[in-house]
C-alpha cells in the first residue's frame, strides 16, 4: 500500500525562508534584497504567532478544570464571580469543557494539516499484524468520546522477528509522522465493576497524548487500557513444549491416578506406603509442570509488555497541555509556510492559476526538499487574500501586491492589534 500525501510540509519555517531567500533571483523578481523577504517572513510569523496565541488561551482555559495533571486543585468560576465562590467542576461541567476542548482542538489540528483517522483506519490497526509480536484488543466501552489525527505518512524500515525470534527480518511499514490521541473516560457510575478494576486511568478525565513514528498497524498500542493476547505462534511456542513436557508427566500421573484409589483402599489394607508415595508424587509433578508452563506464559506477556513501553517512551513527544501548546506551535508554522511560499511564487511568476501556482510549489518542494506533499493551493491563496497581499484578476489568475507594499501592510496590521487594545 503506497503512503498518502499529506498536506503539511516536513521543512522548519526558518529552513524554508533560509531556502527561499538563497533561490532569490534579483532578475526576475524586481531586485529585492534577501532582507526584505526575510522580514517579510518575520512579520508573517508574528501575525500568525498572535492569532494562534488567543487561540492557546482559549484551550488552556478549557482544558486547565480537567487537566489530570494540574497540581492545583481543579477548579471553575462563573464569569465575574469572586474566588471565594470557585468550586470543583462537576460531573456535567467537565463534558462540557472536554467538548469545548475537542471543538478548539479539532480546528487547530486542521490548521496544522492533521487529518482526522476514521473507523476505517482503526480497523486495519487492530486487523493488521503488528509490528510488535503481540496481539491486543480494546475496550472502547470505557470511553465517552475518542478522536485520532495523524499527520504524515511514509515507508520506513522496520525490524521483526521470525523463526521463534531467531532470525531477523527488515520491512518496510507504513507509518505517521504525527499521532495525535484525544479521549475521555466514562465516569465512574457509568462503567462495569471490571472495567473499573481494569481501567488504566482516572474515570471521567480528558487525556492528550502526542505520539512520532508511529506505524499504522500499531494505532491500537497508543490507547490506554489495551489489553495483551497471545497470537496463535506464541501459543504454539508455549504449548508445543508443554504437549511434549506433558508425555513424561502423564507417564508420572499414572500413580498419582492410583492415588485417588488410596481414600478407597486404605481402609481396606489393599495399599502400602510405597503406593501412597508414588501417587503423591504424581501429583507434586503435575503441579509443578503447570506452574511452569503458567510461569512461561507469564514471563512472555511480560516481556510484551516491555516491549511496548520501550517502544512508547521514545515516541510519546508529549502529553495533556504539553500537547496543546505544541500543537499550537506546529499550527503557527505551516500557517506561516503555506502564506509564504504563495506570496513567493505568485511574486516570481504573477498571473498563475492556482493549479499552476500548487504544480509549481509542489515541484520546487521536490527538487529543493526531496518531499512529496499535496500543498492545500486554495488554503494558502485565501490566507494571502485575508491579509490583503493578494488579487485575483478577471481571468481568475492571481498576483501578489509588491514586496515594499506587503511590508506596509503588515506593520500596519501588527501595529494596529496593539493599538485596538488601548
Amino acid at each position: 500500500m503506497p503512503a498518502r500525501r499529506f498536506h503539511d510540509i516536513p521543512v522548519s519555517r526558518r529552513d524554508l525562508v533560509t531556502a527561499l531567500v538563497a533561490d532569490l533571483e534579483p532578475a526576475s523578481v524586481g531586485a529585492a534584497p534577501p532582507k526584505a523577504f526575510a522580514e517579510l517572513a518575520e512579520l508573517l510569523a508574528a501575525h500568525y504567532h498572535h492569532e494562534f496565541h488567543s487561540r492557546l488561551e482559549e484551550l488552556k482555559a478549557a482544558y486547565d478544570p480537567i487537566n489530570p495533571d494540574h497540581d492545583e486543585p481543579q477548579l471553575t468560576q462563573t464569569q465575574g464571580a469572586p474566588a471565594r465562590h470557585r468550586t470543583q467542576p462537576s460531573a456535567e461541567e467537565r463534558a462540557t469543557l472536554a467538548r469545548r476542548v475537542r471543538r478548539t482542538l479539532a480546528a487547530t489540528l486542521e490548521r496544522g494539516n492533521y487529518r482526522r483517522l476514521t473507523a476505517a483506519d482503526l480497523d486495519y490497526a487492530l486487523k493488521e499484524q503488528s509490528l510488535f509480536p503481540i496481539s491486543v484488543a480494546i475496550d472502547f466501552q470505557v470511553f465517552d468520546d475518542y478522536v485520532v489525527y495523524a499527520r504524515g505518512e511514509a515507508l520506513r524500515k522496520g525490524v521483526v522477528r521470525k523463526w521463534l525470534g531467531l532470525r531477523k527480518h527488515t520491512i518496510e511499514v507504513l507509518t505517521y509522522d504525527r499521532v495525535c490521541l484525544f479521549l475521555r473516560f466514562k465516569p465512574t457510575e457509568a462503567l462495569l465493576p471490571k472495567q473499573r478494576k481494569e481501567l488504566h486511568g482516572e474515570p471521567g478525565t480528558t487525556i492528550l497524548k502526542l505520539f512520532r513514528n508511529i506505524p499504522k498497524a500499531d494505532l491500537e498500542m497508543l490507547f490506554p487500557n489495551t489489553r495483551l493476547k497471545m497470537r496463535l505462534l506464541d501459543k504454539l511456542v508455549i504449548g508445543v513444549p508443554a504437549v511434549v513436557g506433558g508425555v513424561p508427566v502423564l507417564v508420572k500421573l499414572a500413580p498419582a491416578l492410583l492415588g485417588l484409589a488410596i481414600l478407597f483402599g486404605l481402609e481396606r489394607g489393599e495399599v502400602n506406603l510405597t503406593s501412597i508415595v508414588a501417587g503423591l508424587g504424581g501429583l507434586v509433578g503435575l503441579g509443578l509442570f503447570l506452574f511452569r508452563q503458567w510461569d512461561k506464559f507469564k514471563s512472555r506477556k511480560l516481556l510484551f509488555l516491555k516491549m511496548v513501553s520501550e517502544n512508547l517512551y521514545f515516541r510519546n513527544t508529549d502529553n495533556n497541555d504539553g500537547v496543546l501548546m505544541r500543537l499550537i506551535d506546529e499550527a503557527e508554522e505551516e500557517e506561516c509556510k503555506e502564506a509564504l511560499l504563495a506570496y513567493y511564487f505568485l511574486r516570481l511568476a504573477p498571473g498563475q492559476t492556482a493549479d499552476e501556482l500548487d504544480e509549481q510549489i509542489e515541484g520546487w518542494l521536490a527538487q529543493r526538499f526531496e518531499i512529496d506533499v499535496d500543498f492545500e493551493v486554495d488554503d494558502a491563496i485565501a490566507k494571502l487574500a485575508r491579509l490583503e497581499l493578494i488579487r485575483e484578476r478577471d481571468d481568475d489568475r492571481f498576483e501578489v501586491i509588491s514586496l515594499a507594499d506587503a511590508l506596509t501592510v503588515l506593520r500596519q496590521r501588527w501595529q494596529g492589534i496593539f493599538a485596538a487594545g488601548r
